[in-house]
């Protein structure tokens, strides 16, 4: 059964707002200058109303002023009145196409208002005007980023390091993309790199503790979070990661306590609740689970993987009418969430509704088709409701995804013989103690075999092997043995 456990991953990005010296020399008049001055000395001071205002007069007196506008729209854009940013950086492309500047900023505004393709198109402009803005690189590489494109993001921070290779944040960034591309050891040399130029960067050292956690050396991930959290220690997602490499390592009594850190630190990060919930699971504290699964579905009612796992936790407490409700939920926010399928599909069979479970597993083979745990379920209930044939259909697919399955070869092994085909039982049941000799009950099935073989001798060796592994054994079967001695 599919374990429900999500794992949290903070991406960090640092955008540069672009300022340019082209903000002091776009005093077309003296009146105009006088007004235009007194907004920059405003700017400068952080009163950005005042300095509106002035740059307004400046716009008032002189018209076609790029600049003014372009001053104007930063202005807007710091007090986040990005509608009216936007204008005044259109006003100010319309009256000079070529103002890089313009460009730049507005792409930033843009990928602020989550408009990434309009902030990619705005870079791509800037960047023929100028091809040497390093930032340019950099914050489209951020919003191919986002937009999941994460070659065009690689190639674009790399522009970025090459144009200008002390810049830490793009090594950040790229080494980022490259953990998502699945290429950890790129991102390893680019976090160092990072630390080299900035020996107090806390996302290289985060950056560099994800890896570790992905390569599965867990000590070195939990040491690179300690150091990253000295240096940002009101940093949320730090916490987080490392509750994440504490509850691998089993120390769940840490990893509650730092996910608890990182939700006073986020009270309003649903996904924070509902790891620290997965921990609480892990532990068999099904009702701490369940708490907090509620709290991340408050926080965040869209929030699929919550629904999930508190269905899991109602599931493990025998709640199966609760759990199925979850379960709905969960796939009203995710209709593609095959895994939901799956696990309500397991809570109907348990309840008897043999052909919802059936309708279940159907959807989520469709969004699934190679997942090995979905027909060995489904071949599970084809074989409780006697329909043996689609059983073992169901059991030689996931054998053929997971050749390592023994609970595959066992069940089919069930299947075989209850259409008497002892043999091929025989053969599965071997191949299912040869992947697990712990299996008690295969030894028993198997004894059953081979007593209706005539193997009585080899029948009573596996009811002695099961008996010794705590299976209790029909008296009956032993009896029968007995008298065939």
């Amino acid at each position: 059964m599919p374990s429900g456990y999500n794992k949290l991953f903070f991406v960090f990005f640092i955008l540069t707002l672009l300022f340019s010296p082209r903000t002091i020399i776009y005093a077309d008049t003296p009146v105009q200058e006088i007004y235009f001055q007194k907004g920059l000395d405003y700017y400068y001071k952080k009163m950005y109303p005042q300095a509106i205002e002035e740059f307004s007069k400046a716009i008032n007196s002189s018209p076609y002023s790029p600049g003014a506008y372009f001053n104007r729209g930063l202005s807007y854009q710091r007090q986040n009145r990005l509608q009216e940013a936007e204008l005044d950086y259109n006003r100010a492309i319309e009256l000079e196409p070529d103002f890089v500047q313009a460009y730049l900023n507005r792409g930033l505004l843009r990928y602020e208002q989550g408009a990434f393709k309009e902030a990619i198109s705005d870079y791509n402009q800037a960047l023929f005007l100028s091809p040497g803005y390093t930032s340019a690189y950099y914050n489209r590489g951020i919003a191919y980023d986002y937009l999941g494109n994460l070659e065009e993001a690689i190639t674009d921070y790399s522009r970025a390091i090459n144009l200008n290779p002390s810049y830490a944040p793009a090594y950040d960034n790229r080494g980022m993309a490259y953990i998502k591309s699945g290429f950890t050891d790129e991102a390893l040399l680019d976090f160092n790199e990072s630390l080299k130029l900035n020996p107090s960067d806390s996302l290289a050292y985060a950056g560099k503790a994800r890896v570790y956690l992905l390569k599965g050396d867990i000590n070195r991930a939990i040491a690179d979070y300690h150091k990253a959290i000295e240096l940002a220690p009101d940093n949320a997602g730090y916490y987080s990661g490392r509750a994440e490499a504490y509850r691998k390592s089993g120390k769940y009594v840490l990893s509650i306590a730092d996910y608890s850190r990182a939700s006073e630190l986020k009270p309003g990060d649903g996904r924070i609740y509902c790891d620290r919930g997965n921990v609480y699971q892990a532990e068999g504290n099904f009702d701490a689970a369940i708490a907090d699964y509620t709290l991340a579905v408050r926080a965040n009612p869209g929030l699929a993987d919550a629904y999930y796992n508190r269905g899991l936790a109602y599931f493990k407490k025998g709640d199966t009418d609760k759990a199925i409700l979850d379960y709905d939920k969960a796939l009203e926010a995710n209709p593609d969430m095959a895994e939901a399928y799956t696990n309500r599909g397991i809570a109907y069979a348990s309840g008897g509704d043999i052909a919802a479970a059936i309708f279940d597993y159907n959807q989520a083979i469709k969004l699934k088709p190679d997942d090995a745990d979905i027909y060995f379920n489904r071949g599970l209930v084809y074989a409780g409701n006697g329909n043996y044939n689609q059983a073992i259909s169901d059991f030689n697919r996931a054998i053929k995804t997971d050749s390592g399955c023994s609970l595959c070869f066992a069940n089919r092994g069930i299947a075989y013989a209850a259409k008497e085909d002892f043999e091929r039982a025989i053969t599965d049941f071997d191949r299912a103690l040869e992947l697990d000799p712990e299996l008690a009950s295969v030894y028993y099935n198997r004894a059953v075999a081979r007593y209706y073989l005539r193997d009585y001798e080899g029948a009573r060796s596996d009811i002695d092997k099961a008996e010794s592994l705590g299976y209790n054994v029909r008296s009956e079967l032993a009896e029968e043995l007995k008298a065939q001695r």
